[in-house]
């Protein structure tokens, strides 16, 4: 196969599309104490829970 026919020429066609306003695109990482990642991974929906906690702790720097 040519090296310039690979892949899938339709790609956009099929790729990831979001609800939101904003994809979530990028990652942040961050240490925890092995008790704060327990409780937060215990959590049905982890994920969703920290972008809201972040989110409302910058609101609130915002407003400082």
């Amino acid at each position: 196969m040519n090296k310039d026919n690979r892949g899938n020429p339709n790609i956009k066609n099929f790729g990831y599309k979001t609800d939101r306003e904003e994809p979530l695109n990028k990652m942040l990482a961050v240490k925890v104490t092995e008790t704060m990642f327990n409780k937060v991974k215990s959590l049905p929906n982890s994920a969703e829970f920290m972008r809201q906690a972040i989110q409302e702790a910058l609101d609130k720097l915002e407003k400082q």
